[in-house]
């Protein structure tokens, strides 16, 4: 009777791990789950892309190439252009597209007559500091044209590190590898959610505004100092194609230290139905438009 009743035990844990491990293989197989993006930890930039990779999520690809950047080409092979793109998770293009469907490869595509390379040094998170550092830092210095994409948000949020973000650093290399991941990213959320109140800050409105004026003249001076010729992009939120002014004393402060900045608010709005995601990032149509548009001033301003 024992034995039998061992046997059922038995039977059924076996069963209940068959079923976890066939969740496992669909959430990884039609998800990605178990496979992320390796992220490094960086004192400068607080944290940056692991180089030779290229994982599946969602059924998109996302190829990160010699250098960290998204692309499927190498950096050091010779070009007879080069065009280095930095910016957040709105020019990374993240999970929702594949490589060559993100602006940046998409604006190479436009560009007929010369071998050029276009790349998307863009990484999630990062604010206006860490790109700042990262033109500063950058190991390469080769680039023909350097193009910054901004969102409102960049100038909110200070230097992220990557023990605070939701990224890993490492592969998962246990028997569940989906199930884990999906389970630390719950995890971190609830963490996040009863640890921290982030609408609590030390310092008042104007000090922080201050700072975010600051580090716009930090931005200049690097620019400056980088030698290179530049274009600076303001994308907006959706909620600002619909008449929302909260950003507006920062592009009014772009607007006035940059010669090369455009903001793309006012050619967007007729398309602003059709290209988000949601209220921040692009859909494949968005990608689209944002590659017209860019394509449009860097022809302009490298006269290809």
């Amino acid at each position: 009777m024992k034995f039998s009743l061992i046997k059922k035990i038995l039977f059924t844990i076996l069963i209940f791990v068959f079923f976890l491990k066939l969740s496992d293989v669909m959430l990884k197989k039609f998800i990605g789950l178990g496979v992320p993006l390796i992220y490094q930890h960086s004192k400068i930039f607080g944290y940056d892309l692991m180089p030779n990779q290229k994982v599946k999520r969602r059924g998109n690809t996302i190829s990160i190439n010699d250098e960290g950047m998204r692309n499927l080409n190498n950096w050091k092979k010779d070009y007879d252009k080069k065009i280095l793109f930095i910016g957040d998770s709105v020019t990374f293009g993240g999970s929702l597209i594949n490589d060559e469907e993100t602006f940046v490869l998409k604006i190479c595509d436009k560009i007929k007559d010369i071998k050029t390379i276009c790349g998307n040094y863009a990484v999630n998170g990062y604010g206006v500091e860490a790109i700042s550092n990262k033109i500063k830092y950058k190991s390469i210095n080769d680039e023909d044209l350097l193009i910054l994409i901004f969102i409102g948000n960049d100038f909110e949020r200070g230097l992220n590190h990557l023990g605070i973000q939701p990224y890993f650093s490492k592969k998962i290399e246990n028997f569940f590898p989906a199930l884990t991941e999906i389970s630390l990213i719950v995890l971190d959320r609830l963490r996040n959610k009863i640890r921290f109140n982030l609408s609590n800050t030390s310092e008042s409105n104007e000090i922080y505004r201050n700072y975010q004026i600051d580090q716009i003249d930090i931005l200049k001076d690097t620019i400056i100092k980088n030698k290179k010729n530049y274009l600076i992009f303001y994308s907006p939120e959706f909620s600002e194609l619909e008449d929302s002014k909260k950003y507006d004393y920062i592009k009014i402060k772009l607007i006035n230290e940059f010669d090369n900045f455009v903001d793309l608010t006012d050619d967007l709005k007729k398309f602003k139905e059709q290209i988000y995601f949601d209220n921040l990032h692009l859909n494949k149509y968005g990608h689209e438009i944002y590659a017209d548009l860019i394509y449009k001033k860097i022809f302009k301003f490298l006269n290809f």
